[in-house]
């Protein structure tokens, strides 16, 4: 089954990658399904996540707590499907889908259910909101500055 969605892609152009993904992208005839886009403003990228059927995807291996991810929960309340690798992966109850990113075929199918399963779709929606509500990041800066002082007296 194909599915009528876009694919966006936005980010860094990190060593010359946006050249790579767009010749890959011609070269299966895919130009009018994806579309790349540069680093945008918080507020235009959170326009584009508000739309129901969107989400995040970060099969990024390098990502510390994964920041990005944690923003599209907050911010709009967006389904996340996240690299297993980095360190979103230990919070599970952030209702999210987290993948091996080298199993294509297990992040394509994340993806498909995520887009096809309205009712999935809305439930990561709604358990991500609820688990970002908790985040308060007030606490976290004064327990890190608790660990800091321990650390130096």
């Amino acid at each position: 089954m194909i599915l009528p969605h876009r694919l966006v892609l936005v980010g860094n152009d990190i060593d010359n990658f946006k050249r790579v993904i767009k010749a890959a992208v011609d070269d299966e005839g895919l130009e009018q399904r994806v579309d790349i886009r540069g680093v945008r403003s918080i507020t235009l990228t959170s326009q584009a996540f508000t739309t129901p059927q969107a989400f995040r995807v970060s099969p990024s291996e390098i990502e510390t707590f994964g920041i990005p991810p944690l923003e599209r929960r907050w911010l709009c309340g967006t389904p996340v499907v996240a690299s297993c690798y980095t360190a979103v992966r230990k919070s599970p109850e952030a209702a999210q889908w987290v993948v091996d990113p080298h199993q294509i075929e297990d992040f394509a199918g994340a993806m498909f259910n995520v887009l096809s399963d309205s009712d999935y779709s809305r439930g990561l929606s709604s358990r991500g909101l609820d688990w970002c509500r908790h985040i308060l990041w007030q606490r976290n800066i004064s327990e890190t500055l608790s660990l800091v002082k321990a650390m130096i007296s």
